[in-house]
């Protein structure tokens, strides 16, 4: 009876540590993550727009706001938490291609692009090419850019908030 109890304790003991190992090796619990790393149950939060028909999700604290542009068609987006935020820039665009690092050098060559890679876009012919980059006011920005339908759409966040423009994009929809 006694080695069974001891022998029971070991083995509860055992698991104990190991749940502690893996959770603590997953970030805990309770994340304190401040770029809100979210799952599909936190995606509640929907923005879509019925101008340019693109919906996409946000993480729940978040608000969409759209700032005053001037008068040549551009839209600037603002999506907001409490602790981080990205941006929207959408302007007229008259070509039909799938951006590259190449073709954006060519149009602005004193931009920074590092470790660009292509992403689909459901809805969309054509690919968004996701990069780092810098900005003056910014610091170091993680970007998307791609076009759809007339328009050319720049996301910028501060680079350490990427996820959040990764998940805006995992999530983007044309309509």
């Amino acid at each position: 009876m006694k080695k069974r109890l001891i022998l029971l304790s070991v083995i509860f003991l055992s698991i104990g540590i190991g749940c502690f190992v893996i959770i603590k090796q997953k970030g805990g619990l309770w994340s304190s993550d401040p770029i809100h790393e979210f799952s599909k149950e936190k995606r509640k939060n929907p923005y879509v727009n019925d101008t340019l028909q693109f919906s996409l999700d946000m993480p729940e604290e978040f608000k969409m706001t759209t700032l005053e542009g001037a008068d040549d068609g551009t839209t600037t987006l603002l999506a907001q938490g409490k602790d981080s935020q990205y941006q929207i820039y959408i302007m007229p665009f008259d070509e039909v291609i799938t951006l590259t690092a190449d073709r954006i050098r060519a149009e602005i060559p004193d931009m920074v692009i590092k470790n660009d890679k292509q992403v689909k876009i459901e809805g969309s012919e054509q690919k968004a090419l996701v990069f780092e980059s810098a900005d003056e006011s910014f610091g170091p920005t993680y970007e998307a850019w791609f076009i759809h339908a007339g328009n050319l759409y720049q996301l910028k966040s501060k680079l350490d908030a990427s996820k959040l423009i990764d998940s805006a994009l995992s999530t983007w929809k044309f309509e």
